[in-house]
C-alpha cells in the first residue's frame, strides 16, 4: 500500500472514527483504525463492536491495499505535522512508514483480523436533514440514564428512535426516571413505522459525525442495528434489546399553567449560580413573579448550611399566577444547554408538578419538550405574593 494525502484530510478522517476506538481493548485490533486504499481514496474504519464509524477521504493511491494501525498513536503523530503537509503512507514488512515533515514507523496488524463491515441492502427508506437530526439527538441524549441508573435499566441508557411515517417525522426520546426529553425531527419517509433503542454514547457519536454535514442523512433500520449514512461518512449502532417505557403518560397535560419566557443565557446563569453553592442532588428554589407594577421576574435561591447561600433575579416574561418550585439545577442547565441560543419557555402547573421546557425552534415553542421532575419543598409557598 502506497498513499499520499494532505495532513488536514487525514487528521479529519482520523478524528471522525476515533470516538469508536478504545485506547485499551481486550483485543489489540480494536485499538486500531482499519485503513483501505483503493480507487475511491482512503477509507478509515473504527469500531468498539457497539458502534462502527466509516469515513472516506480523497487521496492519491499509488498502490492499493489495507492495514490496521494504532489509531490514537497515528492521530497524535499526524497532529504534530503542519497543516498543508503532504503525508505518504507506505506498508512494508509488517510496518507502516508515515512520513511528512517528520516521520514515524508504526507496528501494523493484518487487515484480515479486523471485523468486516456489513452494509445494509437496498435503498434507504428514511432521509433526514443532518442539522435537525444532530440537534434532536443532542437534546434527547442528555436525558438518557447514566451510571448505576443505566446499568439497572439498560433501555433507559439509550435513545429511543421511532418513525412516524404518516407524519413524516422521527421521534427521539431519552429518559432516566427523573427527566425526559422528546424531540420531533422532520423526515422524508417511504417506509413503515419502526422503533429501535441505540446507546446514548452511540447517539452522541452519530451527532458528532454529522455535525458539519450539508447533505441529508439516510437511515436503515435492521434487526439488531441502525445504520446512518451521510456525505462520506457512515455510522452503525447496535440496538439495545428491550421495550422502551411509554413516556407519553409522563408529559403533563394541564391546560392551566404558569409560563416563563426567558433567554437561554438567563436560565443558564440561574443554574450556574445555584450550582456554585449546592450539589446537583440538592434543590434550587425558583420563583416566577408576574408583572404587578414592576417588571415580571424569575428569582432563584439556593442554600447549603455548611457553605452559605446564593440568590439572584432577572426580568423575564411571566404569564399566569405567581409560583415557586424546587428544581434540579443541573438537569435544567443540561436541557437549556442542549437548546442552543434564543428563548425558552418554562411551564409549570403547580409547585409539585413536573417542569416543562420548550425551546424556540423558529416556529414558536412547539412540541419539542424537556420534562424535569420537581422537588417537594416543605417550607415554600406555592403562590408568590
Amino acid at each position: 500500500m502506497k498513499v499520499n494525502i494532505l495532513q488536514e484530510s487525514l487528521l479529519q478522517a482520523l478524528e471522525t472514527v476515533l470516538p469508536a476506538i478504545k485506547k485499551v481493548s481486550f483485543m489489540p485490533v480494536f485499538e486500531t483504525v482499519a485503513i483501505t486504499a483503493d480507487e475511491n481514496g482512503l477509507t478509515l474504519v473504527g469500531t468498539d463492536l457497539e458502534t462502527t464509524i466509516v469515513t472516506t477521504v480523497s487521496a492519491t493511491v499509488k498502490e492499493a491495499g489495507g492495514v490496521c494501525l494504532p489509531a490514537h498513536t497515528l492521530t497524535d503523530f499526524v497532529k504534530t505535522l503542519s497543516q498543508g503537509d503532504k503525508i505518504s503512507m507506505t506498508l512494508k514488512d509488517g510496518k507502516a512508514l508515515v512520513k511528512g515533515s517528520s516521520q514515524a514507523t508504526l507496528a501494523a496488524i493484518n487487515i484480515e483480523e479486523f471485523p468486516p463491515m456489513r452494509y445494509p441492502e437496498g435503498a434507504a427508506l428514511y432521509s433526514i436533514n443532518a442539522e435537525t437530526l444532530v440537534a434532536g439527538i443532542k437534546r434527547a441524549a442528555i436525558a438518557a440514564a447514566k451510571g448505576d441508573l443505566g446499568n439497572a435499566r439498560p433501555v433507559l441508557s439509550g435513545v429511543n428512535l421511532r418513525t412516524k411515517a404518516e407524519a413524516n417525522r422521527l421521534v427521539l426520546a431519552g429518559a432516566d426516571g427523573f427527566r425526559l426529553s422528546v424531540q420531533y425531527v422532520p423526515m422524508d419517509s417511504t417506509g413503515p413505522d419502526v422503533e429501535a433503542i441505540i446507546p446514548a454514547k452511540a447517539a452522541m457519536i452519530i451527532a458528532k459525525a454529522f455535525k458539519n454535514t450539508a447533505a441529508p442523512v439516510s437511515i436503515w433500520f435492521e434487526q439488531g442495528r441502525v445504520f446512518f449514512r451521510g456525505e462520506g461518512t457512515a455510522v452503525v449502532s447496535q440496538a439495545i434489546e428491550g421495550k422502551y417505557p411509554d413516556y407519553v403518560q409522563i408529559i403533563p397535560r394541564s391546560e392551566t399553567y404558569t409560563e416563563v419566557i426567558a433567554p437561554t443565557e438567563v436560565v443558564k446563569h440561574l443554574c450556574d449560580l445555584a450550582l456554585v453553592i449546592i450539589d446537583p442532588v440538592q434543590p434550587a428554589v425558583f420563583e416566577a413573579v408576574p408583572e404587578n407594577g414592576s417588571p415580571a421576574k424569575i428569582r432563584m435561591s439556593a442554600e447549603q448550611k455548611e457553605l452559605g447561600s446564593t440568590a439572584t433575579e432577572h426580568d423575564v416574561r411571566v404569564s399566569g399566577a405567581g409560583i415557586g418550585f424546587g428544581m434540579n439545577a443541573k438537569y435544567l442547565r443540561d436541557a437549556v444547554n442542549a437548546c442552543g441560543a434564543g428563548d425558552v419557555a418554562l411551564r409549570v402547573s403547580g409547585a409539585t408538578k413536573p417542569l416543562m421546557l420548550f425551546p424556540n425552534d423558529g416556529n414558536g415553542f412547539a412540541e419539542n419538550i424537556h420534562v424535569i421532575m420537581p422537588y417537594h419543598l416543605a417550607e415554600k409557598s406555592e403562590v408568590v405574593q
